[in-house]
């Protein structure tokens, strides 16, 4: 399939309004279930520094390519490298007449963009926050119930629908063109991430979950995962 570049300065009313969209959502669910009230904190302070980060994204260099109808590619220039030259190599003549290779600039290349893939069935990018994020998560995931966070890695659903500051500006942009229903999936899968991350803050700082709690989280996210078939 032929990718189309999209102009950005014309979407980008559009971008900001699915990101303020996507994150009221987020706000919004924090009443969904019955936990603690410091638990409900953490997680509301990831939504608000994700949030934040997310809008920020809209002032970074960027090139967003349409993959077909509702999905989309998009390339950041890495904040390293707006801080530092891109590595190259050039030719030169040392004094003794010879040619020589020299690397020029600091960044290697692999670092020089993130690349963000908003799919119908997946949300990814290759930023290194998207990893320990997966990692985090499926941590926290094992202290409300070990047997789920097994399937759900098996599964590879937070590798499928993963969640940083890039893959959110990608989905606040399918948002905000398509509207919340096409992208309901990736909005759920997020989410659970997002519960599994507070809970392995909150447990991080030393708190332990009540029982209680991990009912209902487990109840919860399972739930919500298989709605959409997730979990097989």
């Amino acid at each position: 399939m032929n990718k189309v570049l999209v102009s950005r300065m014309n979407i980008e009313p559009s971008i900001r309004k699915g990101i303020r969209e996507l994150f009221k959502i987020f706000k919004d669910r924090i009443r969904d279930i019955e936990w603690n009230k410091d638990l409900s904190s953490i997680v509301l302070e990831i939504i608000l520094d994700k949030e934040d980060k997310t809008l920020k994204l809209l002032r970074r260099p960027q090139m967003v390519f349409e993959l077909g109808k509702g999905a989309y590619r998009i390339e950041f220039k890495t904040s390293i490298t707006l801080r530092k030259r891109l590595e190259s190599y050039a030719v030169i003549i040392d004094l003794t007449g010879k040619e020589r290779v020299i690397k020029t600039g600091r960044v290697p290349v692999e670092q020089a963009l993130w690349t963000t893939v908003l799919g119908v069935n997946s949300l990814k990018c290759n930023c290194p926050d998207n990893i320990f994020n997966t990692i985090r998560a499926l941590r926290g995931l094992r202290e409300i119930n070990r047997e789920l966070a097994r399937i759900v890695d098996y599964a590879g659903v937070f590798d499928k629908y993963s969640i940083c500051k890039h893959t959110l500006y990608a989905l606040g942009l399918g948002i905000g063109i398509h509207g919340v229903k096409p992208y309901i999936k990736h909005i759920d899968a997020i989410w659970a991430q997002i519960i599994s991350l507070g809970v392995y803050y909150y447990t991080t700082r030393g708190k332990k979950l009540s029982k209680e709690t991990r009912v209902s989280l487990n109840k919860y996210i399972r739930e919500l995962l298989e709605k959409h078939n997730l979990l097989k």
